[in-house]
């Protein structure tokens, strides 16, 4: 299970200006094979809600969160998807990059489409987060 701290490391061992071949070739096996990790969403999420976050590492974890939630397709549980999607709409009122920005809104868009099936108020939370996101 990776931390949040162990993905930062490795994302300032990948993006750093003076991270070489290999050790940049170790630290993209790091982060790809922790972000398949369940944990990741949590990690992830910190980093991304992080203001104080070095940019690379937010748009990365931005990144992992969009991918995962690509994968996950409609198997997060709607409460679990809302909360994130709750969460992700509260980074979206903060001070961003454009690019975190808008891989953010494209993850709660994301999750707002997979959820629209649900009959349970999470899809209408999601839906109502989406909508706001793309605002």
């Amino acid at each position: 299970m990776a931390t949040a701290e162990q993905l930062r490391a490795a994302c300032d061992a990948l993006y750093g200006p003076r991270s070489g071949g290999p050790q940049r070739a170790q630290a993209t096996q790091f982060l790809t094979a922790a972000a398949e990790q369940p944990q990741a969403w949590g990690a992830c999420l910190e980093l991304v809600r992080s203001p104080t976050e070095a940019v690379a590492t937010r748009f990365w974890a931005a990144n992992a969160l969009f991918a995962k939630t690509k994968k996950a397709n409609r198997e997060l549980p709607p409460a679990a998807a809302a909360e994130l999607g709750a969460h992700l709409l509260a980074v979206l009122k903060t001070d961003l990059a454009p690019e975190i920005a808008e891989r953010i809104a494209v993850t709660v868009a994301t999750l707002a489409l997979q959820a629209e099936d649900a009959d349970d108020g999470a899809s209408q939370s999601l839906e109502n987060c989406a909508r706001a996101a793309l605002e």
